[in-house]
């Protein structure tokens, strides 16, 4: 059982966590500078919006491919069970509330239950949503609170994540916001797509992710074996180290990619005179879907073997995209 004590007041940081956010500031800094005249941060800020919703939903059990959760972002509705539609509109909804509330000062319990609320109408399994739970829950081996316990564990750390941790890097409060959340467990369902929402928002509004077109919720669907570890392992009493420098690599692989997709379409937009309709299509997705294979990329453009070589060569040669693997796994990226 968890015990209220366990919520750290204070933090010790890893000097390899230090180095670690001293290169995600770095990397921060290129981007803001690479994008200052970019008309294309918009369009990654949607594609980013959908990566998140596509990635967290998919952690729970969400069946949408990304394509399909473009469909639902653009207000069509994909052939696939309902309740998964409505958890990737939710959270496609979510990101959008906290990109709204990107200027406050602090988060109070009220808008924790709302984000829930948003996060879970008709996409959980068992209720309520906006409301904490009364009842014992377990997750795997974690025990969380008693029900009647939730309020105070609840309080006690967003009392410490509005006040006590502000001291320390925006990585940091985002990794033990996240961490708390999913350790608390405060409603019946619904809570790990409440953590990571909580996570990416709490970096918005201390200015970490101004641009919002990073996200490291794939980057936890890639590994979410290591995720899943990675959450049990931060509950002994010498794990909270291990999450933190977790998650700050985690980060700055999030921030990588983004300045690579950034790079792409700024790239593409200077040469899109250039590129033929096919070309252009090729590289957004490879910016946006990261290495993909001939299969995939056939599937993804609708078009032929022989139309994707004859669209793909040249920007090998140009070395705008990049192959990697033998010769029955090459994927393809930029």
């Amino acid at each position: 059982m968890v015990d209220i004590h366990q919520i750290p007041s204070r933090v010790d940081i890893r000097p390899r966590v230090t180095r670690v956010l001293s290169e995600i500031d770095y990397i921060r800094g290129r981007i803001a500078a690479a994008s200052e005249k970019g008309v294309f941060v918009p369009r990654l800020q949607k594609e980013a919006a959908i990566v998140m919703a596509y990635a967290s939903t998919t952690i729970e059990g969400s069946t949408l491919t990304p394509q399909e959760v473009r469909m639902v972002a653009a207000g069509k509705t994909p052939p696939k069970p309902k309740v998964h539609v409505q958890m990737v509109k939710n959270y496609l909804s979510a990101v959008e509330w906290i990109r709204r509330k990107k200027s406050a000062k602090s988060i109070p319990e009220k808008d924790v239950l709302s984000l829930h609320r948003i996060i879970g109408e008709g996409a959980v399994d068992d209720g309520p949503v906006g409301a904490y739970r009364q009842v014992q829950v377990y997750v795997g081996n974690h025990v969380p609170p008693a029900g009647r316990s939730v309020p105070i564990f609840m309080r006690t750390f967003l009392q410490l994540l509005n006040r006590d941790w502000q001291e320390y890097h925006p990585v940091i409060t985002s990794a033990l916001a996240h961490l708390q959340m999913a350790t608390i467990h405060p409603f019946r369902d619904g809570n790990g797509r409440t953590a990571r929402a909580l996570a990416s928002w709490e970096l918005y509004r201390r200015g970490h992710d101004s641009l919002h077109i990073f996200t490291v919720d794939d980057i936890l669907l890639e590994k979410r074996s290591l995720y899943y570890s990675q959450l049990d392992n931060a509950r002994t009493p010498d794990g909270l180290g291990d999450w933190i420098e977790y998650i700050a690599d985690v980060t700055a692989d999030g921030l990588e990619r983004a300045e690579k997709r950034l790079q792409a379409l700024a790239a593409s937009e200077v040469t899109t005179s250039q590129l033929s309709e096919t070309q252009q299509k090729l590289l957004r997705l490879l910016s946006f879907d990261g290495p993909a294979s001939i299969a995939r990329m056939t599937q993804a453009l609708r078009i032929s073997r022989q139309g994707l070589y004859k669209a793909l060569t040249p920007l090998l040669e140009s070395k705008s995209v990049q192959k990697t693997g033998t010769r029955r796994s090459r994927k393809y990226f930029v």
